[in-house]
């Protein structure tokens, strides 16, 4: 038996607006993509519960939402590079407590827990409480998680009592759990789906486990058909997966206060080095390439990486090789820097040899 965890912070992008003004809280948020063609042109990103209650939704024209709001919603623009730098804090959360960990969004993960819960739902509960409560200390936000057997429940269940939610699926409670939901509410069926299943009389989870799954797969293909009829009946093989996981392990931080001062940024590349390393240290492998990312105070981005001639695990590479990068951007431009990162990729299978730099 698997046991899968779904997490998934609550109205992430107001949610974070909130935190930074406290002068917002309690008031109808809505988080949006301007388009820049006018003052009202572009879309709600996200719109926190209050604003919801007005009728303010995600992926509303800003126009229609600004009427809904009334004048009581406050709209502001989608910061992306903050939002990106709580998730990645977020998501270092997560993946600690996971034996797989697989990140869905900027919001969002699923983690399978099987083994470190020892296959007991009480162990998973508690991986989740302690998950919620780290994240609400350290960030001082709110997340909603699921607990179920399988993807589909465990997403389904985190999203059944938000804000701020602990839902708990059993196996033997699971196809019962879903049957209360629409099956345009339920998780992996789109609209298109959606669309196609209502022309073949299915209105509801009853009505699909009716369908043969030989006739899913005609209808749908085989992977897609196969997903219904187990969905219908509460299942779901598919596999927590690590998403790129391998490609960069990286983190990054919006400085105290805008500079220019190589040995203030060389501090705060220090502390994402040993980040990065505390992130990387448990996994048989080496890295090959350091790389930084320098963000100006006009929020422009600009990356510099190095590639070692030999592989390492050693963090004091990290450091010098970040701040190697960093001194050699800052002297060849005249920039404020208000955001650094700092990352390792190119792996690969740490066979127990040390090399010469290492040593």
């Amino acid at each position: 038996m698997k046991i899968i965890l779904h997490v998934d912070m609550d109205s992430f992008y107001a949610a974070v607006e909130e935190r930074e003004n406290p002068k917002l809280k309690g008031k109808p948020i809505a988080v949006c993509m301007f388009s820049g063609r006018s003052e009202n042109s572009g879309a709600v990103a996200t719109a926190n519960y209050p604003a919801r209650k007005l009728g303010i939704k995600s992926g509303m024209p800003i126009a229609f939402a600004k009427k809904k709001g009334g004048g009581k919603a406050v709209f502001l623009k989608v910061n992306k590079p903050l939002y990106e730098e709580v998730s990645d804090r977020i998501m270092g959360v997560l993946e600690k407590n996971a034996d797989i960990f697989e990140q869905r969004g900027i919001d969002e993960a699923f983690l399978d827990v099987s083994k470190k819960a020892k296959n007991d739902f009480k162990e998973a509960k508690k991986i989740a409480e302690r998950i919620k409560q780290e994240i609400k200390k350290k960030e001082r936000l709110t997340c909603s998680a699921g607990i179920g057997t399988n993807k589909l429940v465990a997403k389904m269940a985190s999203g059944f009592q938000k804000p701020d939610s602990l839902t708990l699926v059993e196996e033997k409670d699971a196809r019962r759990f879903l049957e209360q939901f629409p099956l345009e509410k339920l998780w992996g069926i789109g609209p298109k789906t959606l669309e196609r299943l209502n022309e073949m009389g299915v209105g509801s989870l009853d009505d699909l486990k009716e369908i043969t799954s030989e006739k899913l797969s005609v209808e749908f293909g085989d992977k897609k058909g196969k997903w219904l009829y187990d969905a219908a009946r509460g299942k779901d093989e598919s596999p927590v997966e690590p998403k790129g996981e391998r490609e960069q392990i990286g983190r990054i931080m919006t400085l105290k206060e805008d500079s220019q001062d190589v040995e203030l940024i060389g501090n705060a590349l220090d502390t994402l080095s040993h980040e990065v390393f505390e992130k990387f240290k448990e996994r048989d492998e080496k890295f090959r390439t350091v790389s930084v990312v320098a963000i100006s105070t006009g929020l422009k981005g600009k990356s510099r990486s190095k590639t070692l001639q030999s592989a390492s695990r050693d963090p004091e590479v990290i450091k010098d090789v970040a701040r190697e990068l960093m001194e050699k951007y800052l002297k060849g431009e005249n920039v404020t820097l208000r955001r650094v990162g700092v990352g390792i990729s190119n792996f690969e299978k740490d066979i127990g040899q040390k090399s010469l730099a290492e040593f």
